[in-house]
């Protein structure tokens, strides 16, 4: 979600589908680059304590394509969740 926008009513059904699911959220505060360093800080903190609301395996990071920002921790989390993943067994007929 955007950085300067977050927490929009579909992010916030997004959140509570996925807690309600069981199933783990990352959120990407995306344009972090667009923001100063300390109201990037202040909206990382407002987001965080936000989502705590929710119950759930929810986590927030802010994230810059443009600067690199934050996609080291994103690949990190995308390496946990699938190390974790069971693999899906084919069936006879390979489907």
């Amino acid at each position: 979600m955007d950085i300067r926008h977050p927490l929009k009513d579909l992010d916030q059904q997004m959140i509570e589908w996925a807690v309600d699911s069981n199933i783990a959220v990352l959120v990407l505060l995306t344009k972090a680059d667009k923001l100063a360093s300390g109201a990037r800080k202040a909206q990382l903190n407002m987001v965080r304590e936000a989502v705590l609301a929710f119950n759930g395996d929810v986590q927030v990071e802010t994230f810059s394509s443009l600067k690199k920002q934050g996609v080291d921790k994103l690949r990190q989390k995308l390496d946990t969740w699938f190390s974790e993943m069971q693999p899906v067994e084919e069936t006879q007929d390979g489907e």
